[in-house]
Order: C-alpha cells, then sequence, then structure tokens
C-alpha cells in the first residue's frame, strides 16, 4: 500500500505543504526506483488519500514507462475526476487492440450526477 498521513495539528504540518514538496519528492524517488515494484508473478497496488498524488507523480516521472501493476486499488483517492480520461492523459494508449479498451476510440464514461454536485 501507499498511503499518505498528514500530521494534523503536529507542528506546521499542512495538507498543502505535504502536497507541494514531501509528496512530489517521494513520487519522484518511487520513479527512479521503478525496478523495485517489477515482480515475476501479478501485483497490485493500493493506494489511499495522498498515496493517490505521489503514485501519480511517481507515473508521470517514470522515464521508459511499462505496466509493473495488474491492478491499481485507489482508495479515499485525492485525485482529479478526469484523471483516466484522454484529454488529461493523451499519451494513453487509445487503439482499439489494446488490452481494456472497448469498442470505440474514444470513450467517457457518464459520471453520476451526484458525483457532480
Amino acid at each position: 500500500p501507499m498511503s499518505w498521513r498528514s500530521h494534523w495539528g503536529v507542528a506546521l504540518t499542512l495538507y498543502d505543504i505535504d502536497r507541494n514538496g514531501p509528496a512530489i519528492e517521494a513520487g519522484k524517488t518511487f520513479a527512479a526506483s521503478m525496478d523495485v515494484f517489477k515482480s515475476s508473478v501479478p501485483t497490485s497496488i493500493m493506494v489511499h488519500s495522498m498515496g493517490n498524488w505521489v503514485a501519480r507523480v511517481m507515473a508521470q516521472n517514470t522515464v521508459d514507462p511499462e505496466i509493473v501493476f495488474e491492478n491499481m486499488f485507489m482508495v479515499g483517492a485525492d485525485a482529479r475526476m478526469d484523471l483516466f480520461s484522454t484529454d488529461f492523459n493523451p499519451a494513453a494508449p487509445q487503439a482499439i487492440n489494446v488490452k481494456g479498451n472497448t469498442v470505440k476510440d474514444d470513450v467517457y464514461l457518464d459520471i453520476p450526477e451526484d458525483e457532480l454536485r
């Protein structure tokens, strides 16, 4: 699991400071160490809260990206609503023959009205 705990009320630790400082450095550190995540067996990752932000920074800073996690479980995600849209990530594979893609090249999921409130 990748989780990030802010120490609310302890010293001067604030969400913004964590998100814009140590969390970014942690993501870059993980990106530089991607080999530690490689395995000969299927591996999943669970990220919680700001751990989602750390995982995003890791993914965006990985050199020569490849699939190392079979599943990613995003719990209490500190993430953009459009994180997986092709507008946000134009480098994502959009070809029909890529595993997980559907019949259309450009697919958007309907967002339930209650999630837009």
